[in-house]
């Protein structure tokens, strides 16, 4: 089976299709750029869900992950499946050039469709609006946050 090559902005309507199929109700931004060298995807909203939370869901459309600790980039095909969700197919990881990311090969999904996707990486960013309706709103999401905050560092007690 043929890999179909997505543009950015492709991959920008897979991205959106995605948070609001898992964060129904949240208004988000989705905005791709293509430049020299790559493309990105930029994705911002105004409270609601944590950045690791949308993170989680936007992240699997990255083509690229960067290995710091070399200084290199490595690519990755992916299987699209047919609720509009994706795993990586395939990636060489930097093991081999003695970085830290594993290699990756998943094999076929049943349904799955193989897909390069056009944006190498997503950038998620949470914003506080700069008006409120009322200062209760923006506790109430503080505390909600806090208390996620703490709840994922294993830090509530009973």
């Amino acid at each position: 089976m043929e890999t179909k090559y997505l543009s950015c902005a492709e991959t920008a309507k897979l991205v959106r299709a995605a948070l609001k199929k898992n964060f129904p109700g949240v208004k988000f931004s989705v905005r791709s750029s293509v430049y020299s060298g790559g493309a990105s995807i930029d994705v911002s909203w105004v409270l609601g869900p944590t950045t690791r939370e949308v993170d989680t869901v936007a992240s699997q459309f990255e083509s690229a992950n960067f290995d710091g600790s070399i200084d290199m980039e490595t690519r990755y095909d992916h299987w699209l499946l047919s609720d509009g969700s994706a795993i990586v197919k395939h990636g060489p990881g930097t093991e081999g050039s003695m970085g830290n990311i594993p290699a990756v090969s998943n094999p076929m999904p049943p349904g799955a469709m193989p897909v390069s996707f056009g944006a190498h990486y997503v950038q998620c960013q949470r914003r506080y609006a700069d008006q409120w309706e009322g200062e209760t709103t923006l506790i109430n999401q503080v505390a909600v946050d806090m208390c996620k905050l703490k709840a994922s560092r294993g830090m509530v007690q009973t």
